[in-house]
């Protein structure tokens, strides 16, 4: 599973859109979030360089891959041919884009991708005429994630009405978790599941409520918690100064599935772009927490998300 993590920056992380629609107690969220204007990244192969092989990093510190429109040249007079291929985040290249001679004719030839092509760099390798002279292009980097969220709201699962502190936002914390036991691929037993979660937590450890702020099923959908902005009841010490986010199920020896990945990926990106997450925030395991006994999110989960770009050992 890939990092679903990034490292947006305030001065250019751009919420393009932010759409509410809520049918039966569901919200579906439909975002796009943008981290660089198109034709942003301006670059130059330095003069007397040959051959012309340049790799530009399209997220320095940043281990989120981008998706590339384009690669445009600014003149294409010296040009013999070129090549642009996009390097994934773990060293693999794909869609290499190759533009002869015959291609580059006339003013600003343009390299372009499929939609959905993305990667961490681009590699540009240019055959010149005279490779004393500088060339430049401009990089089209479009969209870093885009995506939908369903989110059933507590209502629709349960009619239990709570009073529920409310603490500071944004959070610079997310903790994920695993509830244990048995997990769920449908609405219908990830709804159960969440009940069954919630009674367990009220009666039997007497808590007031479940004790994460939001819950990851199987099915695709994120089951409201306790909600943005709530103390919880999930991660001693820290309830006060943190989100939890638990995948419905036991996964010490498996892992969630992509869908439940997909959903937690938007979640988080959602939650920084309503500021209920901070934009520099750091994630952990409940087993990361000050003097947490316990083996939660199960060993499989941990040792994926300790890969993440934003995890830290030591919250």
């Amino acid at each position: 599973m890939d990092d679903p993590l990034y490292n947006p920056s305030s001065s250019i992380w751009l919420l393009d859109f932010l759409h509410l629609i809520t049918t039966g107690g569901e919200k579906r969220v439909e975002f796009k979030v943008n981290d660089c204007k198109p034709g942003g990244n301006p670059a130059t192969f330095p003069a007397t360089f040959y051959p012309r092989i340049l790799t530009v990093d399209l997220s320095p510190n940043n281990a989120m891959e981008r998706e590339i429109k384009s690669v445009r040249l600014s003149n294409s007079a010296n040009i013999k041919d070129m090549v642009v291929q996009i390097i994934k985040r773990n060293g693999s290249i794909i869609n290499p884009s190759y533009l002869p001679k015959s291609k580059l004719d006339g003013e600003n030839p343009i390299a372009e991708f499929a939609p959905g092509i993305t990667g961490k760099s681009l590699k540009i390798n240019v055959l010149s005429e005279d490779h004393s002279i500088p060339l430049s292009f401009d990089i089209d980097i479009r969209v870093c994630l885009e995506g939908n969220l369903t989110i059933a709201s507590r209502k629709s699962w349960s009619v239990k009405k709570t009073n529920l502190i409310t603490i500071s936002s944004p959070v610079n914390l997310v903790f994920i978790h695993h509830t244990d036991g048995s997990n769920c691929t449908t609405e219908t037993e990830c709804r159960q599941r969440v009940r069954n979660i919630q009674h367990g937590h009220m009666e039997e450890r007497k808590f007031t409520d479940i004790g994460y702020s939001f819950l990851v099923g199987g099915d695709g959908r994120v089951y409201e918690g306790r909600g943005w902005g709530k103390e919880g009841a999930h991660t001693a010490g820290y309830n006060n100064i943190s989100i939890a986010m638990a995948f419905i199920g036991d996964f010490s020896s498996y892992l969630p599935n992509e869908a439940a990945f997909t959903a937690l990926r938007n979640l988080i990106a959602y939650g920084v772009s309503i500021d209920k997450i901070s934009t520099s925030y750091k994630l952990s395991g409940h087993r990361d927490a000050a003097n947490a006994a316990t083996k939660c999110p199960g060993q499989s989960l941990y040792n994926v998300i300790t890969k993440w770009h934003r995890y830290i050992t030591n919250p």
